[in-house]
């Protein structure tokens, strides 16, 4: 993080170097079948929008291209708080944008504007491990509520082990309306073993 202030050209070769092995492996996925592709960003909530505008967007723009450019749909997902970055980055192109749990869904909204689909902001541990069924479906409530139309039900991150498989089913359930929540139903799929 020093280096872009101490070595700016440094961190731009270096972030260059990054993006063309990013956008090969991202071609490759699209070679191998993927429709979607997903771009992780895991730094850019650390370094606020100054340097994000300076070192980073630009290289998002390329990977959108080159994703589009090969028939393929494209999802950004940035750790953290990536609230301030927003206003920034909904002229990107990206056609998902999965929200971290710590940003705030009804502000991200705001910023990136009525089009812009997105999908997550569960909190992984909180909501989803530590959770149950049916607090799972109420702060799943509250976000499509936040978030209005075009969101895609999801974790704002990782989901970790040791996440009981009825909390994922319950998303799944909550994504699926609700004729999916009845008792009838979620015991139906987990009769049938079916996956979330």
């Amino acid at each position: 993080m020093m280096d872009f202030y101490d070595d700016p050209a440094f961190a731009s070769e270096l972030l260059d170097f990054a993006a063309e092995m990013e956008i090969a492996f991202a071609l490759a996925q699209v070679a191998a079948g993927a429709g979607l592709v997903g771009v992780g960003d895991a730094a850019s909530s650390l370094i606020g929008p100054g340097l994000f505008g300076e070192f980073v967007l630009e290289r998002h723009r390329r990977y959108v291209a080159a994703i589009h450019g090969a028939g393929a749909l494209a999802r950004l997902h940035i750790c953290g708080n990536s609230g301030p970055l927003l206003p920034m980055t909904k002229d990107l192109g990206y056609d998902l944008i999965d929200v971290d749990s710590m940003v705030d869904l009804a502000a991200a909204r705001e910023a990136a504007g009525p089009a812009q689909a997105f999908s997550g902001n569960l909190d992984p541990v909180r909501a989803v491990r530590d959770g149950s069924p049916a607090t799972i479906a109420a702060a799943l409530d509250g976000l499509s509520s936040a978030a209005g139309r075009a969101w895609i039900v999801g974790a704002g991150c990782e989901i970790p082990r040791g996440t009981p498989r009825a909390n994922i089913l319950a998303m799944r359930d909550f994504a699926r309306g609700p004729s999916a929540l009845s008792p009838a139903n979620t015991c139906r799929s987990a009769r049938a073993g079916s996956a979330p």
